[in-house]
């Protein structure tokens, strides 16, 4: 392909774009005959104002590549889908929350000056999968460890996790907040 001609999208991209998708809607209706075609009109559009047009064969390769990535997060776990009519119900598994929340962690603007939001958590022992999990969550979204159960990020990601502290039920033992003032400044 030339430089000018339109790539199509990675199967990681679409899976975070439908992943995404599926997040903000908490679940979601796929009608496959849609999908493809609202893609496509999107992407004709942008191809156009650059005077370029789908071939057939784009466009059915991206609606074969677009397919087949909604079938690799169902193999994969990401999602779930049951067939209503000819409609398609799919919803993110908690694999799938996951992986798009840690996606949207990672993406997260920086905060201005020296601010840091900050997690302190306190899971008890009978909670010990939760707890490591967490710190997994932590870890992945680009949190740093300050020390044992306070760990700290330079990117803006209250909002996300006080989302997703509240939604998996860690209200009771997880405190977030934005903090500039450090005794020993955190190791980036």
């Amino acid at each position: 392909m030339g430089q000018t001609e339109s790539r199509l999208p990675t199967s990681k991209t679409l899976l975070f774009l439908i992943a995404g998708l599926i997040s903000e809607a908490g679940r979601a209706v796929i009608d496959f005959s849609i999908i493809p075609f609202e893609v496509q009109r999107q992407r004709r559009a942008a191809l156009y104002h650059r005077g370029k047009e789908f071939t057939a064969l784009q466009r059915l390769r991206e609606k074969q590549r677009l397919l087949k990535t909604i079938q690799n997060l169902r193999q994969q776990k990401y999602i779930t889908a049951r067939k209503v009519g000819k409609q398609l119900e799919v919803a993110l598994t908690r694999k799938g929350m996951t992986a798009t929340l840690t996606s949207r962690l990672q993406r997260a603007l920086t905060l201005p000056g020296n601010r840091y939001t900050v997690v302190v958590f306190d899971i008890p022992e009978t909670e010990a999968s939760a707890r490591r999990q967490f710190r997994w969550l932590l870890k992945q979204g680009g949190f740093t460890k300050l020390q044992q159960s306070v760990w700290v990020s330079r990117a803006d990601t209250y909002q996300l996790m006080a989302q997703f502290i509240k939604t998996a039920g860690l209200m009771s033992w997880v405190n977030l907040y934005y903090a500039s003032n450090f005794l020993h400044a955190p190791r980036r």
